[in-house]
């Protein structure tokens, strides 16, 4: 990809947290846009698109969603930047193993998840609260949120980044 080409990737990924801040509210799949990241782009080009995703998703949040203007609040905002970051590192981790392309997919998105969702976990414990958020039906929902929301990124970058011929991608057969 070309310095042009990330740039538009990461304006994407941008616009992905947009939609899914405005649609999901505090489900906006930031652990599986990080990962998308580490897989689609050079390292830093994707550190800065999974911050930018990070920035869109509180300046949504505190200036079109009400979001409370409190310490704790403040303070989740920052947890959520440190868990995504989390989730990227995880990610990156993975995507230097010697996978194939699908399986490095699919395990930096879980394992990206799952680092997030540890870190929240830790950070509700620890002080800033809100432990309803834990149950077993709330995070296979945000875990499905993140996979889906990854998947759709990785289709359309293949569609759209790729240099190959429309006819070399595979066509779906209709029933």
């Amino acid at each position: 990809m070309t310095n042009r080409s990330n740039m538009v990737w990461a304006a994407v990924l941008v616009a992905a947290s947009l939609i899914c801040t405005l649609g999901f509210a505090c489900v906006t799949p930031l652990a599986g846009i990080a990962a998308v990241a580490v897989l689609t782009m050079p390292r830093r080009a994707a550190l800065m698109a999974t911050i930018a995703v990070w920035l869109i998703n509180q300046a949504i949040g505190f200036l079109l969603l009400d979001y409370p203007h409190t310490a704790n609040a403040y303070a989740w905002g920052a947890m959520l930047g440190v868990a995504t970051l989390g989730a990227f590192a995880v990610a990156s981790l993975i995507d230097h193993a010697k996978l194939h392309v699908a399986w490095r997919a699919m395990a930096s998105v879980l394992a990206g998840f799952a680092v997030f969702e540890i870190a929240l976990y830790l950070a509700s414990i620890a002080a800033l609260g809100g432990m309803d958020g834990y149950a077993t039906s709330i995070i296979v929902r945000v875990g499905l949120i993140n996979a889906a929301s990854a998947a759709v990124l990785l289709l359309l970058r293949q569609v759209t980044f790729t240099n190959r011929p429309a006819a070399a991608i595979p066509a779906v057969h209709r029933v």
